[in-house]
């Protein structure tokens, strides 16, 4: 559950010993261990809830780094609550697809930057053999390739995924007014996010834990 919109039973709380505070993610951690322990979780999805975001892209950057590896770290705390159906659609559902989405997202990262990589060499080479770098595109239906599709697919989820939460919100479309807004949506935070997962990942992996 949200940290900032959440409410907790305080007998329960103390009854298990508190907060964890060594977990880099104590609203998740708590929520794991309370529903693990017969809690059950509730929402509302008409609450509103102020709280401060990052004033800087390293701030943002090292936030989510620390909600992902968090997440992570949690999610392989509490094994005991995966494919459990004693635990509902959390134990069958949201951590093992959230598990799935965090490798998929991981090799889409790490694939992209590798793909940006290998075009700058081959740039390189080209110019080191001819003299000269051929910017020139074409596209060919033999050209598509499975992670074409799947980035043109991910495309299609963003698109969703931005008019639902203006739905949600409440909110009105604007294309125009807002249309730097919506447009770094679409094309930057998808980068930006899977970076962040991938980030999260090798932390994990080295062991970090100032990762505040």
């Amino acid at each position: 559950m949200p940290g900032p919109g959440s409410i907790y039973d305080t007998e329960m709380l103390k009854d298990l010993d508190g907060w964890d505070e060594e977990t880099l993610t104590e609203d998740m951690e708590i929520a794991f261990r309370m529903f693990e322990n017969g809690a059950k979780l509730r929402n509302s999805t008409n609450a509103y809830v102020e709280t401060p975001s990052p004033e800087t892209l390293k701030g943002l950057f090292r936030q989510r780094m620390r909600w992902y590896a968090g997440y992570i770290e949690n999610s392989i705390s509490y094994l005991k609550l995966w494919f459990n159906p004693k635990f509902g659609n959390l134990g069958m559902i949201v951590i093992p697809f959230n598990l799935v989405w965090t490798l998929l997202i991981s090799f889409m990262g790490a694939h992209l930057l590798y793909r940006i990589f290998d075009s700058l060499i081959q740039f390189y080479q080209t110019y080191q053999l001819a003299g000269f770098i051929d910017l020139g595109f074409s596209f060919t239906i033999q050209s598509i390739s499975t992670f074409h599709l799947f980035y043109g697919l991910l495309a299609v989820g963003g698109i969703g995924l931005l008019y639902l939460s203006i739905r949600t919100a409440e909110e009105k479309l604007k294309l125009w007014e807002r249309k730097v807004n919506y447009a770094s949506f679409l094309l930057l935070y998808g980068p930006l996010y899977a970076a962040m997962w991938l980030a999260a990942v090798v932390a994990i992996i080295r062991g970090e834990k100032n990762l505040w």
